[in-house]
């Protein structure tokens, strides 16, 4: 089983599309019972909120619901259930570490993308963009 947390600031916009949308590949190849696929935030400023109308609204364009789907928290316990923690940001302040972890930073065309696994034990540098 292949566990995949996308994590985006609020989980309304960004992580949400991505989810639906891997979900839907992975349907699509009759694969569903190989993934758990989900998105988190940062924030909790979202937290309980539906996915936003823009994105539910492109996401159903392409006929793929965000029913059921509320913003939720990153939390400490999600580094250890997820084997893909992926985050995705644009012009906002990267996660530096949470329970040990430390992110890798890529970046192209100004967006962030990261993706968290590597263990650290010691303390970090403020991370900012």
């Amino acid at each position: 089983m292949i566990k995949v947390l996308f994590v985006c600031l609020g989980n309304i916009c960004r992580s949400p599309m991505a989810e639906f949308l891997l979900k839907d590949m992975v349907k699509k190849k009759n694969r569903e019972n190989e993934f758990i696929i989900e998105s988190a935030g940062t924030s909790n400023e979202e937290e309980g909120n539906p996915v936003h109308f823009g994105t539910k609204r492109k996401l159903s364009e392409i006929g793929i619901s965000t029913d059921g789907k509320y913003a939720r928290q990153l939390t400490k316990n999600d580094y250890e259930k997820y084997d893909y923690i992926i985050g995705i940001a644009e012009g906002r302040k990267c996660l530096c570490e949470i329970n040990g972890y430390r992110e890798i930073s890529i970046f192209k065309d100004g967006v962030i993308l990261w993706v968290f696994r590597l263990r650290y034990s010691g303390t970090l540098p403020k991370t900012t963009k």
